[in-house]
């Protein structure tokens, strides 16, 4: 996409118009036009755009049906993050001229800021069909494709983006990230190489192919890019986590925990980091040990429910369920409003047989996050261990209309197994866990959920 363009003005044209006599008007107009295209541009390079619109405001007043003028006036107004304005000036450029390529592709940038990724790929096809090479406009469609789902369509986009500029580091590193998504991580590694070459100082790079050996299987190489990464930004503490998780695979807990330790002291508030040292401790079967991360995070944070909350619910997955709801209690007292705390406090309830208790637990969640699909599935399993007349049917009710909104998240392994649709739940995990090697580790599930409690085949999948 140009950067703006000037509004031009034919020099002979007026002069020639002056000569005929009795038209000093409209040459009046034209120097007036030119005068403000000049001003115009000058504010631009100083980055006052809104000064800008406001000179293209009385241009068009002079001459509405001018284009170019529309087209620098929505260039301001994108540039002053107004996208909505911007669209309507884009329009109207588009009106008077309709294959015009910069507003087309102004127009697409818009819409995508807008999240309006549809509409936008309409746009840059439009802008490129009009013979556009820009390289955002390659690279833009792609993005959109990846958002509407087409991963596959949408690498040859980035293939366009990264010819147009062999150094771009967002075209590879768009189409490495589409072709994991695609599964094809082996792929996805000597893009990210390229990406590299092109910017060794981004962490981010060596961050990504981490993650694409990880899925590979490649363990140790994914630790070395993980160092790499954390040596060129020490400040990414989600990256301390994913090198900890790398290592726990590796069966080198002992080494995780020294990094979940690290990355704790640098960022005492990230309680990612406690839950992820706390499972570790877990499976080293140091149940005290892992309790203790949470005393320890309410140390560091003695103003939050997290601490509290977190490890309550550890203990009602040890089976401690009274200690559980004395800890919650603590915690809702810090944040009676916390919805993650009263759904713990509902799962705490219901192994207690308190399910009347428990829908009420979750009833107040829900008034505080009415369209929470966690909160949803936990009240239909609360629904259905209470088993009174009506509660199987609605249970049933909510979660079939969970599955018609999405059928690829966690909270629809849930709903396949609460309706009893075994095999639709045991391909979801199989491909969530493809698509997050630590998916097991981050999400609820395990061998003794709900309906399938001691099922051979769950039990396998789980433990995998």
């Amino acid at each position: 996409m140009s950067a703006k363009r000037k509004v031009l003005i034919a020099a002979g044209v007026l002069v020639f118009l002056a000569g005929l006599g009795g038209l000093s008007y409209y040459a009046g107009v034209g120097l007036f036009l030119g005068q403000q295209g000049k001003e115009y541009d000058r504010l631009c390079g100083d980055g006052k755009y809104k000064e800008a619109a406001s000179v293209m405001d009385k241009a068009i007043e002079m001459d509405p049906d001018d284009p170019e003028l529309h087209y620098n006036k929505a260039y301001a107004l994108y540039m002053l993050d107004m996208h909505k304005e911007a669209l309507a000036e884009y329009d109207a450029s588009l009106r008077l001229e309709p294959d015009d390529k910069d507003s087309h592709s102004g127009r697409a940038d818009t819409l995508f800021s807008l999240g309006r990724y549809k509409e936008a790929l309409a746009a840059y096809r439009k802008a490129e069909e009009l013979g556009c090479t820009c390289y955002d406009t390659f690279l833009n469609a792609g993005i959109c494709l990846t958002q509407l789902g087409r991963d596959k369509e949408a690498l040859a986009a980035f293939d366009k983006a990264i010819d147009n500029d062999p150094c771009s580091v967002a075209g590879y590193t768009e189409k490495a990230r589409a072709l994991g998504r695609l599964g094809r991580h082996a792929e996805a590694v000597p893009v990210i190489d390229r990406a590299i070459d092109a910017d060794s100082d981004d962490a981010r790079l060596y961050e990504l192919k981490g993650d694409a050996l990880a899925r590979l299987g490649s363990l140790e190489e994914a630790a070395k890019q993980y160092d790499k990464s954390i040596v060129v930004d020490e400040e990414a503490s989600w990256v301390y986590l994913k090198k900890a998780g790398v290592l726990t695979r590796l069966g080198r807990v002992d080494e995780a925990l020294t990094e979940y330790d690290a990355a704790i002291k640098k960022y005492p508030a990230n309680f990612q980091l406690y839950g992820a040292k706390a499972r570790a401790l877990l499976r080293l079967g140091r149940e005290r040990d892992a309790l203790k991360v949470f005393d320890d995070a309410l140390k560091a944070n003695p103003d939050s429910a997290w601490p509290l909350t977190a490890k309550a619910d550890m203990l009602a997955r040890l089976g401690r369920h009274r200690e559980a709801l004395a800890l919650l209690d603590k915690a809702l007292a810090v944040d009676p409003e916390n919805s993650w705390t009263l759904n713990v406090k509902g799962y705490a309830l219901v192994a207690l047989k308190r399910n009347d208790d428990a829908l009420a637990c979750i009833e107040s969640a829900l008034k505080l996050e009415p369209d929470s699909r966690s909160l949803i599935t936990s009240k239909a399993y609360f629904l259905l261990e209470r088993g009174k007349d009506g509660d199987a049917e609605s249970a049933r009710v909510m979660l079939e209309k969970l599955l018609a909104e999405d059928k690829k998240d966690e909270e629809a392994v849930y709903a396949f197994a609460m309706l009893g649709r075994k095999d639709e739940m045991l391909a979801l995990i199989k491909t969530l866990a493809g698509d997050d090697p630590d998916f097991r580790e981050s999400c609820r599930i395990d061998p003794e959920f709900g309906p399938y409690r001691g099922d051979p085949a769950f039990i396998a999948l789980v433990k995998e």
